[in-house]
């Protein structure tokens, strides 16, 4: 047991006017069961008890032991002192608050009776807790609850907005630049992709974005991938311009044994990325700004739809020319990847910043026009009957699976709760 699914017995089963006795046999009616509390402090504020006929307002605390009262050192802490009612699975202390005051102590009626049919029930897994009592939940209740969720995913993400953009002294236009390196780099190269943002800002590469060479070179020379020697006369050419820039700005580049290549299709090796971040960087200005001002899913993806230099239609790699030239451009897979998650975390943490919802809901709507994304968690929900129509529907199922049911919170996850309303009748 744990204090969550104390929590959860105090929210959905614990109930108003109804009269419940205390370990100490002094009886109690609950007239509010007040908010949950995220920040310091007990668990749960801004209560109202009715204690032999005098109404008590204040806070209650969730412990599996009466003891850990002690062992968390709230005996100690004023902050406490507005503990009305204990609430534990078990009492083996009495206990004190640092006023001196004895705190009451609950124990719900059935709560090992509650908690085996919470374990019974979310016994085993092979993809969700759940999966052999989802589909006894409605799609009215399902949705509702992926509707919460998906506001859920974009507020987490907003948090990196708001790190990186402390780091960047509110500079939008360098922490849209940043994020959106780190997806270009997607999931193997995300970090290596970040790390070169940060050691090649974009004040730099303004002074240069005229010139696609030096803006390569400037790339190219700070990832680390200009230190060798190859008989290739573009790569040489890049290397002479990237030796004098780095001369003017002190540059230091990276290990180059920091990329990985590894499984890779060619047209996601990062020295392609690189390139082809170099044409858009030579060919728009204002990345932020020009998403603020797009409104239209299709002229997002023109944005992000740049190809590369000459050299890169013929080569992935400096020095090999590959069989077939093309144009490399961006395909729509990953520039949706690229809206998803640097487009809409952006707008919606510009939604905080200024007090204004309608970028969080140009960012919703643009989850919502965005197909349906794949992998295997989508793929886990579908054969559990729950089919997403868009990326605003599989950024929730990955919510759900990533912060939900890999972690067993199943008193905490509406669905679940659902499924245990029907158990306990």
């Amino acid at each position: 047991m744990n204090e969550e699914f104390l929590y959860y017995i105090w929210q959905h089963h614990v109930r108003l006017q109804v009269k419940y006795d205390t370990v100490e046999g002094i009886s109690f009616v609950v007239l509010n069961k007040g908010f949950q509390n995220t920040n310091a402090g007990a668990d749960v504020s801004h209560v109202k008890l009715k204690i032999d006929d005098v109404e008590w307002s204040g806070c209650v605390e969730f412990h599996i032991k009466s003891s850990d009262w002690y062992t968390h050192n709230h005996h100690s802490d004023p902050a406490y002192n507005n503990v009305v009612l204990h609430f534990v699975s078990e009492k083996d202390r009495n206990v004190y608050t640092e006023d001196g005051r004895e705190l009451l102590t609950f124990i719900f009626p059935d709560l090992l009776k509650y908690y085996n049919i919470f374990q019974n029930t979310f016994s085993s897994k092979q993809f969700i807790y759940c999966e052999k009592h989802f589909a006894r939940v409605s799609s009215f209740i399902k949705n509702m609850w992926l509707q919460r969720l998906v506001i859920e995913r974009s507020e987490a993400k907003t948090e990196t907005v708001f790190h990186l953009l402390s780091q960047n002294n509110n500079d939008w236009e360098e922490t849209a630049y940043q994020l959106f390196v780190r997806y270009l780099g997607q999931k193997l190269n995300g970090d290596i992709f970040e790390q070169l943002a940060r050691r090649l800002p974009q004040n730099i590469l303004a002074k240069h974005k005229s010139s696609l060479l030096q803006i390569e070179a400037l790339l190219f020379g700070q990832a680390g991938m200009l230190e060798d020697e190859i008989d290739d006369s573009y790569f040489k050419k890049l290397k002479t311009e990237y030796q004098f820039l780095q001369r003017k700005y002190d540059l230091a580049p990276m290990e180059v044994s920091q990329w990985k290549y590894l499984r890779l299709r060619p047209a996601n090796f990062p020295s392609l990325r690189i390139a082809q971040l170099a044409m858009l960087i030579h060919k728009s200005s204002g990345i932020f700004s020009q998403l603020l001002n797009i409104e239209q899913l299709e002229s997002l993806r023109k944005l992000f739809e740049f190809g590369t230099s000459e050299y890169w239609c013929k080569h992935y790699v400096f020095g090999k020319e590959s069989a077939r030239e093309s144009q490399r451009k961006i395909g729509e897979k990953l520039q949706d990847i690229l809206i998803i998650n640097s487009v809409v975390p952006l707008l919606f943490a510009y939604s905080q910043y200024i007090g204004d919802i309608k970028w969080q809901e140009k960012a919703l709507r643009l989850l919502g026009e965005i197909d349906a994304e794949s992998n295997y968690i989508i793929h886990g929900f579908n054969r559990l009957g729950q089919k997403p129509k868009s990326s605003y529907d599989t950024q929730a199922l990955i919510q759900l699976k990533n912060n939900y049911c890999d972690f067993r919170r199943c008193e905490q996850c509406t669905i679940g709760h659902e499924i245990l309303k029907t158990c306990y009748i």
